[in-house]
């Protein structure tokens, strides 16, 4: 007759492979999810940037297109976890603030092959964010666009600035500035504050978050990477990507937990016998 200690192992097995197969039963239907709405985000990133005859003309296209669509409200939408916030697509329908609108470009932008990045600003080094833009990747560099003024930062001869660039230089309030003096006081760019074209602090990650983000940026610049300037991974800014993501790295421990505790009550059955 099995101990209750050996009924126990049993059980916790059956609950590790249970919960295991959940993990993995229910990332699936969110790769699903996620698939179906990339192809509606693809069609409609391809349709915007028709005509395009460069990356850079692309970018701006896309850029002008999700300035233009829906409003400019926060997008209190999410995909089964709220802390997640809106999903890209869900963007797509009802519009939203600088940073819904930044992850909807970067999403569309990756779609359609171009590397993206979103980038907060901060007005000091211990402030917090007041602005989110995109750092896109074209054949001259990477170039900063805003989709919530529907602006970019040309540096001309078909050249734009990017965030290193605009870094710690007025390039950005003087191209504002340009901007509303060719404007009618009643264009939305005449409300835009100089500060939120101001990067002095911008960056992809706000490492000092907390503990680990600290030390990681720590390490980074030991490794004489500027940290400032490295992108912010898609994954943050993609909720259906990172739960999909995440259950399938959940998955693995759990089987492995349950093969081990399977391994262990084997043991122990050999060791009575």
């Amino acid at each position: 007759m099995p101990s209750r200690f050996d009924t126990f192992l049993r059980h916790s097995q059956a609950v590790l492979f249970s919960a295991a197969a959940a993990s993995l039963i229910v990332s699936g239907v969110i790769y699903f999810a996620w698939r179906r709405d990339n192809r509606v985000l693809r069609r409609q990133a391809q349709e915007a940037a028709r005509g395009a005859r460069t990356t850079a003309d692309a970018i701006v296209a896309l850029n002008r297109w999700v300035y233009q669509d829906g409003g400019f409200a926060k997008n209190h939408g999410y995909y089964l976890l709220r802390q997640l916030g809106p999903t890209p697509l869900q963007i797509l329908h009802s519009g939203g603030d600088c940073a819904d609108k930044s992850r909807l470009l970067s999403a569309m932008l990756y779609q359609v092959g171009i590397p993206s990045s979103l980038v907060m600003i901060y007005p000091c080094r211990d402030c917090e964010p007041i602005h989110t833009v995109v750092e896109a990747r074209y054949d001259q560099g990477r170039m900063v666009v805003d989709p919530v003024w529907g602006i970019e930062y040309p540096a001309g001869n078909g050249r734009y600035y990017g965030l290193r660039e605009l870094a710690w230089s007025a390039l950005g309030r003087s191209w504002v500035s340009h901007l509303k003096a060719q404007s009618s006081a009643s264009a939305k760019i005449a409300a835009m504050p100089p500060r939120e074209a101001t990067f002095d602090y911008a960056t992809g990650l706000n490492w000092d978050k907390n503990r680990i983000t600290r030390v990681a940026s720590a390490i980074l610049q030991r490794m004489h990477l500027e940290v400032a300037f490295l992108p912010r991974p898609r994954i943050l800014e993609d909720p259906q990507l990172a739960l999909w993501v995440s259950l399938l790295a959940l998955a693995t421990p759990l089987f492995a937990l349950g093969m081990a505790v399977g391994a262990w009550r084997a043991a122990r059955r050999r060791s009575v016998s």
